[in-house]
């Protein structure tokens, strides 16, 4: 059983100010779903040393963790023996392969270990709905199958079992150009073209209409891939709601829930940002210029009126300040006060899942218990 705890956090007289506070003894309110307090991470090597990195991951009993992000849609699973590659496209001229430390084994026997759901993300840039099906059935298929016989003589006979799956990250942002000091990224040119065929002058990018025509098929392909059955976000949505619209329209009954992500506040300056100014973007949560509550309710009514009225949850699997400085990280850590404001805020608009993008700074640690 899990639950949940509200804090009374102590301040300096200075910051005192009227307020009225209801107290509701001995009530139940409402049940928080463990979900709410998941995270997630880009495809990139940042789970190496897998040794060190997964005890730490378990200390902080996460219950959910997406792998996903941009990196997503420059991330081969097969590649390099099912190894992993990650596609980087930011140089002029070229395209640099890098083979990853860590594979999709070990990102699901990690969270195998430690008791968490994984939620995967399928590449939506290379139009691929095979290669996409492949990866279910190298998850959830049986030794018989070809893939799940794969996944056998990689050292693991029994399936995963994986049940939460997103089709692509953020489709919305193609073509949208990002400054990384010196380099650029024009992010998801190579569309319906496979990895080892992309060019450094490649520009061809999804539309709303061939994105909502993918994602069908897409889930499609997936489904009949897996014995078990899948939960799937077809829609991973940056901002525009013309994408989202459409995606819901064109394959509404194939999709069993859509991810709006939500970065509320943060800077676009190249100049790295201090603490205090990550502090106060994500306790803007409540009070900010785009405050939860209101952009939530009107994703929930936006998406009641695309889909005609039918239940799709909304879910929110990035959260974070967005911070783009020449070494970018997509968010950050703040302090265990923010954090409550957060979930509280969470529970109380009844979001479903959440999921905080995390930046990683720094070597590996030896991980420390937490206090009693």
């Amino acid at each position: 059983m899990r639950f949940s705890f509200i804090f009374v956090l102590l301040v300096p007289v200075s910051f005192l100010f009227a307020a009225q506070i209801d107290v509701y003894c001995q009530s139940q309110l409402g049940e928080v779903h463990p979900f709410v307090f998941g995270s997630g991470d880009e495809i990139t090597e940042e789970f190496s040393p897998l040794a060190e990195v997964s005890p730490m991951i378990g200390l902080t009993g996460v219950p959910m963790l997406r792998m996903g992000g941009i990196g997503n849609e420059y991330y081969d699973w097969e590649g390099n023996d099912y190894g992993g590659v990650m596609y980087l496209d930011v140089l002029e001229g070229v395209i640099i392969q890098i083979d990853l430390a860590t594979s999709l084994d070990d990102f699901l026997q990690m969270c195998e270990e430690n008791g968490i759901e994984p939620v995967l993300s399928v590449n939506f840039q290379i139009n691929d709905p095979s290669k996409a099906s492949r990866m279910v059935e190298y998850c959830n298929g049986g030794v018989e199958t070809p893939m799940g016989q794969v996944r056998a003589q990689r050292g693991h006979p029994e399936p995963y079992d994986v049940v939460y799956w997103q089709i692509g990250n953020e489709p919305d942002i193609s073509g949208m150009v990002i400054e990384l000091g010196e380099y650029q990224l024009t992010l998801y040119r190579h569309f319906g073209i496979p990895f080892e065929q992309w060019s450094p002058t490649d520009s061809v990018y999804a539309t709303s209409s061939s994105f909502a025509a993918l994602a069908d098929e897409y889930a499609d392909s997936m489904r009949a891939a897996s014995p078990v059955p899948l939960s799937i976000a077809t829609m991973s949505l940056s901002g525009d709601l013309g994408w989202l619209s459409e995606t819901v329209q064109h394959c509404g009954d194939n999709t069993d829930w859509v991810d709006l992500h939500y970065y509320p506040s943060g800077t676009w300056e190249q100049a790295p940002p201090d603490t205090t100014d990550y502090i106060a973007w994500l306790m803007s949560l409540d009070s900010g210029p785009n405050a939860f509550d209101q952009w939530y309710q009107a994703m929930v009514d936006s998406m009641e009126a695309f889909s005609g009225g039918d239940y799709i949850p909304v879910c929110v699997m990035e959260y974070n300040a967005i911070v783009m400085t020449p070494t970018w990280c997509g968010g950050t850590t703040s302090t265990g006060s923010s954090w409550r404001t957060v979930w509280g805020t969470w529970r109380r608009t009844a979001a479903p899942w959440q999921g905080c993008i995390p930046s990683s700074r720094g070597p590996p640690r030896t991980p420390t218990p937490p206090s009693e």
